[in-house]
């Protein structure tokens, strides 16, 4: 089958990790013939993911969709799979004067992004429009539940993909978190916990790892106000991050809301208990796995409390440690792959009747 796949870009984000790595492996290991397209500017300057030699990348211009309409005639493909907006929606123009089935993928929480009206009713619009639809959770599928056609859509996890499997001997006095910087993440109030939490743990750190969304020199000088940063490092993305924090005692986040966060979930597989906001997405995982502990995010004192507790509780990190791991037997990229090949095949048989 020839199936083109397309993205913003390869940036270190949820979305560009999870893309790559499922068409990574559809390339490498079916007879596919898969091609993918991205907007040239983002591509260039902010690549961090890579696709395998095999596919054939096409690069378009962000403000028209010429471009596209001019890849799709050549490529011809049988089906074209999209993630994030705004390519959600000029990949659904451009299709449905194709007639070229599209499956539009959400990998937020609808709910609560994008944050723009316009861009929203744009989402909306490629949604409604589309053969089919993939959502990470039911929670983001329950969004669409009036817009979309139903039997025409799919919850399918995302793959869980790490690179390092040994436990450390020991596992250091520190606290990690991933994600971008940027207010949907929640940072403040983050680091007000550890500020809390700090005060009768001295010993601890905390390694923030993300790429600067356009409020780190704010969260930076939040700390220092908060008379932490010897404690805390903000660290860019990089591309040995499991190697990195495998040997944190705890994977925090107090983000706002989420699609499906990949960071929790591979934290949980190299056996890292989490303290985690208690909101959709991030409660699917936890509550499913039972390897961390949710919180409410409104009391500082309490989260940090929470920390406190659950680091004096051996045992219970030691289930969660092993409960945690055991999200691989569900979510290998094998898996999931095959989850989203049939139910590629499924979109593409019925657009044809």
């Amino acid at each position: 089958m020839k199936i083109c796949f397309a993205i913003n870009n390869l940036c270190a984000g949820g979305a560009e990790r999870v893309l790559s790595a499922l068409v990574n492996d559809i390339a490498t290991t079916t007879d596919n013939e898969i091609s993918a397209i991205c907007f040239e500017k983002p591509y260039n300057f902010s690549r961090f993911y890579q696709f395998h030699r095999k596919i054939k990348v096409y690069l378009v211009d962000d403000r028209t969709t010429l471009d596209i309409k001019s890849v799709l005639v050549k490529i011809s493909p049988q089906v074209v799979v999209s993630f994030l907006n705004p390519m959600n929606y000029m990949i659904s123009l451009v299709t449905r004067e194709m007639h070229i089935p599209h499956i539009a993928c959400e990998r937020n929480n609808p709910y609560h992004s994008p944050e723009k009206e316009q861009d929203r009713l744009n989402r909306d619009d490629a949604f409604v429009n589309a053969a089919g639809c993939v959502f990470q959770t039911e929670t983001a599928l329950s969004y669409f539940v009036n817009k979309i056609r139903i039997r025409s859509s799919i919850v399918i996890p995302n793959p869980v993909i790490i690179d390092c499997y040994e436990r450390p001997a020991e596992r250091k006095d520190r606290l990690v978190t991933i994600g971008r910087y940027a207010p949907q993440k929640n940072y403040p109030f983050l680091l007000k916990v550890f500020a809390i939490f700090l005060k009768k743990n001295p010993e601890y750190k905390l390694d923030c790892y993300g790429k600067n969304s356009g409020i780190l020199k704010e969260i930076k000088e939040l700390a220092e106000g908060l008379k932490i940063t010897h404690a805390v490092e903000f660290h860019e993305p990089t591309v040995n991050i499991h190697k990195e924090i495998v040997n944190a005692k705890l994977f925090v986040t107090a983000s706002n809301y989420e699609g499906m966060p990949n960071a929790l979930a591979e934290a949980a597989a190299l056996g890292i208990p989490c303290v985690a906001s208690d909101i959709p997405g991030v409660s699917d995982l936890v509550r499913k796995y039972n390897f961390g502990v949710l919180c409410k995010l409104d009391n500082p004192y309490s989260f940090a409390s929470v920390i406190e507790t659950l680091l004096d509780d051996d045992v219970s990190l030691s289930l969660m440690s092993d409960n945690g791991r055991g999200i691989m037997n569900d979510r290998s990229i094998t898996k999931i792959k095959i989850q989203w090949l049939d139910y590629i095949m499924k979109v593409v048989n019925d657009y044809a009747v």
